[in-house]
């Protein structure tokens, strides 16, 4: 089993993660208003509930009617962690919301920081955010009526590699922490990774390319994205500076994956062609690929559908049929 220990030396050691002394002690205010989309009758929503000190560390949630804490699902909005907005839930998932609600589950859909925020924040500042919202949905969950050890993630692009560092990392809870936000896991139930990443190192994703024979650093503007990804001034740091190095460890969710980690649904519908282009690269079916195969490779349970590929979900499960089947379990 992974160890509390291990997240907690990450996130003071690596991270850099700023204590909040803003302690979150009173009850949750939450001002239902009416929803973006049709709902199932009794149940509330309430917009922009904010989880942090920042303009747009905000989310949006729908609580089914229920005696009983339900499960809740969260959604992760996709933008390269430099832009997007949690309502593009709305027109994109609203059949999978309602099939939530239907389920007693309930849905939120969350805004965070971009790395956009400082020269060199780089994209630690989105994903610490999401880390954070995730603990304060728990410290809240009476509140929200909620069951804290039912809380799935998903999203595609950002949103889907945000999803799978927090279902495989060690849970980052700070059991110390004068905020009682952070002492909350931030472990998961369940994960989704839709057309994302495999790995927020540049390195070793470099590597996977370089393994089926694609040069993808001769692609025009990737090695620059890479390089502010990462808040950095130079690609040599990536092998020469040891910060970074140790943060490229940090941000690689395939090496944190293992056995015990959730099952988790990963899906990309893009052809397998070889990238001309840099948002290529980001969603190739390669990175999906590889997560299956290491899945595999430990026993980790997982559900892939990569059609150009020609692996299927089995039973046809989507997406939201994953969500359900593993919150309901």
């Amino acid at each position: 089993m992974k160890r509390l220990l291990i997240g907690v030396f990450v996130c003071a050691a690596i991270l850099g993660c700023k204590k909040n002394t803003k302690i979150n002690e009173e009850k949750l205010r939450l001002n239902f208003g009416n929803p973006p989309i049709n709902i199932p009758s009794g149940t509330k929503f309430a917009p922009n509930i904010s989880y942090n000190s920042n303009p747009n560390s905000v989310f949006d949630v729908f609580l089914p009617a229920s005696s009983k804490p339900t499960p809740l699902v969260v959604f992760i909005h996709g933008g390269g962690f430099t832009g997007g907005d949690k309502s593009i839930a709305y027109s994109q998932q609203s059949n999978d919301i309602q099939s939530y609600l239907q389920n007693s589950i309930a849905f939120a859909t969350i805004n965070y920081q971009f790395r956009t925020v400082g020269s060199d924040s780089g994209i630690m500042v989105s994903l610490n955010d999401i880390k954070r919202c995730i603990q304060f949905m728990r410290y809240n969950a009476s509140d929200l009526n909620i069951d804290k050890a039912k809380i799935a993630c998903y999203g595609g692009s950002a949103g889907g590699g945000a999803s799978i560092y927090l279902a495989f990392h060690p849970d980052m809870a700070d059991p110390s922490n004068a905020d009682p936000v952070f002492r909350e896991s931030t472990r998961l139930k369940a994960a989704g990774h839709l057309t994302s990443q495999c790995t927020y190192d540049p390195i070793t994703m470099l590597n996977i390319f370089d393994s089926v024979g694609i040069d993808v650093l001769s692609i025009p503007g990737l090695k620059e994205s890479l390089v502010a990804d990462f808040g950095l001034s130079s690609f040599s740091q990536f092998y020469t500076d040891s910060k970074v190095i140790a943060l490229r460890k940090e941000l690689d969710m395939l090496g944190w994956m293992t056995s015990d980690d959730p099952e988790f649904f990963v899906g990309n519908p893009n052809p397998n062609n070889p990238p001309i282009q840099r948002s290529e690269v980001l969603h190739h079916p390669l990175h999906a690929k590889v997560l299956d195969n290491k899945a595999t490779s430990i026993g980790l349970a997982h559900v892939t559908n990569i059609p150009s590929m020609n692996i299927f979900a089995a039973n046809n499960e989507t997406i939201g049929t994953f969500m359900i089947r593993k919150l309901n379990e």
